[in-house]
């Protein structure tokens, strides 16, 4: 009778072990059939909390149209050979969505449009020029600094350019104001900051850096299954965030806590103000690390979307409504800090809002998405890269 029952057991399920994998067959081919796509190029990572994985490839349609390719070593750029060839100038771009720029091809990126352009600088005597990118949606200071400690010399650069977005990269920097759990900060303690790496001791870190999470990740590239189950869990994320901010209106905040509007003017909250003092020091770090490996920093504040808007009358309401004189305090602010520490220095706003006055046109925004907002276009891309190219190339760099 005992045999009778683990047969009857096992028999039970082995069927419904196959059932459910004939389910996830019928719905990975029926996904594949109706076109449905939504991969994803990011894993988890035990030093900056996520990164680009490794040879993923997707197509980007939600903001601009790209194809997306990650190089060998988790990149959104070409391969590049770790030893740096002779007679070349490399430089290392770090940032956070704008350098990752997937919403314009590859080619069209600044970080391209730079390389090129310095190929002509007639200072560099002929030398190859090689940009290699580093960027990240979402990296604040914090993880753009581990990730030169730990990603970036191994390449042997001889130019460090930080793309500096004032919109959130200074709220990326504090637990409180980015309220994103599953990431490192630096902590102040005993007037240093430290490392605060704490979120590799939660469950669902531990998950994510596990064999287990490695298949996952590596997964999701091919099957529409996961990716489906990815897509339903942004979209009830979506759903809390939009419950929340609703819930902050409700509470008659003015401006949502952590949103770009409130680095427009000097920080009174000490959220804010402690905020600005981690991204200060936190820059303050980098020119230390970079100085010791004989390299020169360029940091490069970019631009908002309102500070560059073409008309110059919605740019003055949005000042208005601030109570300000100008949209330029944060830039303002990193440049007196470059100047304290003999950083390089390069101030975006001025040139581009020049230039889409001019020309009436925006250097953020797509047809498919928030049209003169939401990250730069093409054109936006292509002045860029020229900024940072001339400003380089005047520099006389020491390599």
């Amino acid at each position: 009778m005992h045999r009778s029952r683990v047969r009857e057991w096992l028999a039970n399920s082995v069927l419904v072990i196959g059932s459910i994998f004939l389910a996830l067959v019928l719905a990975e081919v029926s996904l594949r059939v109706a076109g449905f796509s939504y991969p994803t190029i990011w894993r988890f990572d035990s030093i900056t909390g996520k990164s680009l994985l490794p040879g993923a490839e997707m197509w980007n349609h939600e903001e601009g149209h790209a194809l997306i390719r990650i190089n060998s070593d988790g990149l959104r750029d070409r391969e590049h050979a770790i030893e740096k060839p002779n007679s070349t100038l490399r430089i290392a771009i770090l940032g956070d969505s704008y350098a990752e720029a997937v919403q314009v091809p590859g080619e069209k990126a600044f970080w391209s449009i730079l390389e090129k352009k310095l190929a002509g600088c007639p200072k560099l005597q002929g030398k190859q020029v090689e940009a290699i990118n580093f960027g990240v949606s979402g990296f604040g200071t914090v993880q753009e600094l581990l990730t030169l400690r730990h990603k970036v010399w191994k390449y042997s650069p001889d130019i460090v350019v930080l793309a500096f977005l004032t919109g959130n990269d200074i709220r990326n920097n504090t637990r409180e104001l980015q309220r994103g759990g599953n990431q490192p900060y630096f902590i102040y303690q005993d007037g240093k900051l430290v490392l605060d790496d704490s979120y590799l001791d939660k469950a669902k870190s531990r998950l994510r850096g596990s064999i287990l999470g490695d298949w996952w990740f590596a997964s999701l590239a091919h099957s529409r299954t996961l990716q489906l189950l990815v897509k339903f869990g942004n979209y009830l994320d979506q759903r809390k965030n939009v419950e929340q901010r609703e819930a902050r209106k409700n509470a008659r905040r003015v401006h949502e806590r952590g949103l770009a509007l409130e680095i427009y003017s000097p920080p009174t909250e000490p959220a804010w103000i402690e905020a600005w003092n981690v991204t200060e020091d936190l820059l303050r770090m980098m020119n230390a690390d970079i100085s010791a490996h004989d390299a020169t920093f360029f940091l490069v504040t970019l631009s908002n979307a309102d500070q560059v808007n073409p008309d110059p009358v919605k740019r003055q309401q949005v000042a208005a409504s601030l109570n300000v004189n100008d949209l330029l305090y944060p830039d303002r602010r990193i440049q007196r800090l470059a100047e304290e520490e003999n950083i390089r220095f390069v101030m975006l706003v001025p040139p581009l809002q020049a230039w889409a006055e001019q020309h009436g046109r925006c250097v953020h925004g797509f047809e498919n998405a928030t049209p003169c907002g939401g990250h730069w276009n093409e054109e936006g891309h292509r002045l860029v890269g020229n900024i940072i190219a001339e400003n380089i190339c005047r520099s006389r760099p020491q390599k």
